[in-house]
């Protein structure tokens, strides 16, 4: 990863736990946290942490080299168009795309920001949001194992991990 940032686009329940997580945890430093949300008293708590606003997803998007999707499916599709042209000015390896929506493939993924980036889904449970969670997360067959750790460790902080095995991988692949 080019410049260590960890960008969240949409702070809801899930993205507050996992960012609370990762505060509590000391994982990772907190002036390297980027954030955007439409309603910006959801990042309030966050910036009074030491977490940094953004005035769009765009400038998350453009900051970070990882990015957490934590929107609702339902937006899902916009919070890719309007991210897209800035992602694709990146190269591939400068960017990591971490999804928490149901129901988003890594096709719709792949089809909105492009086949070579590298992608992460992760399912979060409601436990996350008191630190005593679990979250399966699943990459695509060609992302780098320092890659997959470095999201592994940002999950540890909200709870244990339970990585995709190859089947899994298949699974997710063979569904788009």
């Amino acid at each position: 990863m080019k410049n260590g940032k960890l960008g969240f686009i949409g702070i809801g329940n899930m993205a507050s736990a996992i960012i609370g997580g990762i505060l509590s945890s000391g994982t990772f430093p907190v002036g390297d946290i980027y954030m955007y949300n439409p309603h910006a008293e959801k990042m309030q708590r966050f910036t009074e942490s030491g977490c940094v606003a953004c005035a769009s997803a765009e400038e998350v998007a453009e900051l970070c080299d990882t990015v957490f999707l934590c929107v609702k499916p339902q937006i899902f599709p916009e919070v890719l168009r309007v991210i897209a042209p800035t992602v694709a000015k990146k190269n591939a390896d400068d960017v990591v795309i971490v999804s928490i929506a149901a129901g988003v493939t890594f096709k719709n993924l792949q089809d909105a920001l492009g086949a070579d980036r590298r992608y992460v889904r992760a399912m979060p449970n409601t436990p996350v949001k008191v630190g005593e969670g679990m979250t399966a997360i699943c990459e695509k067959h060609t992302f780098s194992k320092p890659y997959f750790d470095f999201v592994m460790q940002l999950f540890s902080a909200v709870g244990p991990q339970t990585s995709g095995s190859d089947g899994m991988r298949q699974c997710y692949d063979g569904r788009g």
